[in-house]
């Protein structure tokens, strides 16, 4: 077996084929077992339906489409990303020959979910790192059984997962989806297991109920409308509006309480927050863990936005029976992803290690939700920060997995494939090697990641981040790939909080949330005079594009982080008012380079 690479201080697993788990060895990695469609992974243009009529096309007229087409054959198809950073003085010359290696792989190494045939094998539970432990049954409504391990339709864990990682699987009460994913040695290995009984009596969510004058009231299932004018979907659920906030307890002694146990040693208020782990001795408890603690967890969410309920047909109809106003269920689906059992951490200042375990948890996520029927979008995001409206301050993320595509993606999906057609070239990768050869706007970059403020950055702080590998999803990246992404997202995120160079009070505690009186870095004149070592809990939203999981254009498409911030300086948020909101038509208080130059002050561009 390959030893694996010393990287940062972390093991690198490489990404040739065979390993040992520990549950026995199994060689042969994608070679032994996994047969890659070759011939469908490489379709060729002519040979793909492409939707030609394009309502914005226009947005081309200026693209010099022979120049493109010259300068991409000039530098062949398999010039690198990294070998254009070298070339212009941001990158290490060493980096070249691994990138050379990722664009050079062979088509066994593509995970592109739609080229997978069907006589892949499902992974055994001793390997994949599952707790063969049977759930228990929720007596509101059915749920399957499991058979002593998760039956994985399409995710499958690298060798550091194997290794390192164990996903426990389990139901709640009323019988939705859980998932512990440990990286605690003592529960990776066995020695220790997961709580799987939720004590709570919850009901089906969406079970009809009878009122108080014995009328039977349906369940309000989630529904969507489409805007004739738009042809966007616009979910719509009451439920919805029922999530939690955070709230204050009367009573300090309080057991619900999320606190520490010191907290029945004063009288001052304490925090009930759904998202910790349920307190020794409590018999009852309404939170959404299990367990008393917890690495990292996923689960449906409560009240969401959208699901898919049985018995609700996915059916079209129309509003007052209108043709005009079509509606249909918003069969989708919602989850919660945890950080950290510790309500007080932030996500900037999670181990890299705790972060990699984050990553493999949205690859698992999007390659088991992509095989739901009727999704045709699974978005991963993090809202983060009181200001932009989040009411659970405990570290944690989303996963919106659409039964639609939604209109942002359908916009780069029309743009992506029309440059495509004028051009046979990838606009996101023409893109991102775009900035590298501009150099300016590049903030920082590793073996596998590059990340830039865009050109046309709308946003007061906005910073994109491409792998420098092909790659359409989340669950497609390598062992490589996940640890620099770790690497670089917690990277962003301390950076991104010394942004405005001001003071916390306690920088390590999530519980700070107030900005100072005045900035330090001003956006719209590039001043900056407070230490950069200072820092500000910064409010923002992190929010993965990732192909469609149907749409014949996913092809053309590419992964990407969009980073970005409301927050103009430490007191001012940018609101969308007038021209944003009522126009879609945004205007910049700032440029782009002053983002990426503030953030060039921050540390290193190159971080291996």
């Amino acid at each position: 077996m390959v030893e694996p690479k010393k990287i940062n201080g972390l093991h690198n697993i490489p990404t040739t084929a065979g390993f040992a788990g520990p549950g026995g060895g199994f060689e042969g990695g994608a070679a032994a077992g996994f047969e890659i469609d070759d011939a469908s992974v490489h379709k060729k243009a002519d040979e793909r339906e492409v939707e030609k009529s394009l309502e914005d096309t226009d947005a081309f007229d200026a693209i010099d489409v022979n120049a493109i087409r010259a300068r991409n054959k000039a530098s062949g198809a398999n010039e690198t990303v990294m070998s254009k950073i070298t070339s212009t003085g941001v990158g290490d010359s060493s980096l070249s020959s691994l990138v050379a290696q990722a664009e050079g792989e062979a088509a066994a190494d593509v995970r592109d979910s739609l080229y997978v045939t069907q006589q892949m094998p499902a992974i055994p539970a001793v390997l994949s790192g599952i707790t063969p432990q049977e759930p228990p049954r929720a007596t509101q409504s059915p749920i399957r059984d499991f058979g002593g391990e998760y039956p994985y339709k399409l995710y499958r864990p690298g060798t550091y997962a194997r290794e390192h990682m164990r996903i426990t699987a389990t139901k709640l009460s009323d019988g939705r989806d859980f998932f512990y994913i440990d990286d605690n040695p003592e529960y990776v290995s066995g020695h220790k297991t997961r709580e799987l009984i939720d004590p709570r009596k919850l009901a089906y969510r969406f079970t009809s109920h009878v009122d108080s004058e014995g009328n039977e009231v349906p369940s309000e299932v989630p529904q969507m409308r489409q805007d004739p004018l738009t042809g966007d979907w616009i979910p719509m659920s009451r439920l919805w509006s029922k999530r939690p906030a955070e709230i204050l307890g009367e009573d300090s002694n309080n057991h619900d309480s999320a606190d520490s146990a010191d907290s029945a040693k004063d009288s001052s208020p304490s925090r009930i927050d759904p998202f910790a782990g349920r307190k020794p001795q409590c018999e009852y408890q309404d939170g959404e863990i299990p367990d008393e603690d917890y690495d990292v967890v996923v689960f449906e969410n409560r009240y969401p936005a959208m699901a898919q309920v049985a018995g609700v047909p996915n059916t079209t109809t129309y509003v007052d029976g209108n043709p005009l106003w079509k509606q249909a269920p918003a069969a989708g689906r919602c989850e919660v992803i945890c950080f950290s059992s510790n309500e007080n951490m932030l996500p900037a200042n999670l181990s890299v290690l705790r972060m990699r375990t984050i990553v493999e948890a949205w690859a698992f996520r999007t390659a088991e939700i992509s095989q739901i029927e009727g999704i045709e979008q699974i978005y991963p995001f993090e809202n983060h920060g009181s200001q932009i409206g989040v009411t659970l301050h405990h570290p944690h993320g989303q996963i919106y997995a659409y039964p639609f595509i939604a209109p942002r993606l359908e916009q780069e999906l029309r743009h992506t494939e029309a440059y495509f057609e004028r051009t046979g070239s990838n606009l996101l990768k023409d893109l991102m090697n775009s900035e590298i050869e501009a150099k300016k706007r590049v903030i920082m970059h590793n073996h596998s990641w590059v990340a830039y403020v865009p050109a046309a950055a709308r946003w007061p702080l906005e910073v994109h981040v491409a792998p420098v590998r092909d790659v359409l999803t989340l669950d497609q990246l390598d062992d490589q790939e996940r640890w620099d992404l770790a690497q670089i997202y917690i990277t962003l995120l301390k950076r991104a909080n010394k942004f405005f160079g001001l003071s916390s009070s306690n920088a390590g505690d999530s519980s700070t949330k107030s900005f100072a009186s005045s900035a330090a870095f001003d956006l719209s004149s590039g001043m900056s005079a407070a230490n950069s070592s200072e820092f500000v809990d910064l409010p923002y939203v992190a929010a993965w594009h990732q192909a469609p999981v149907h749409d014949s254009r996913r092809s053309h498409y590419r992964l990407n982080l969009q980073f970005f911030s409301f927050m103009r300086d430490a007191n001012k948020i940018k609101y969308l008012a007038g021209s944003e909101a009522g126009m879609a038509s945004w205007i910049s208080d700032t440029t782009p380079e002053l983002i990426a130059s503030r953030f060039q002050e921050l540390g290193d561009v190159d971080l291996d």
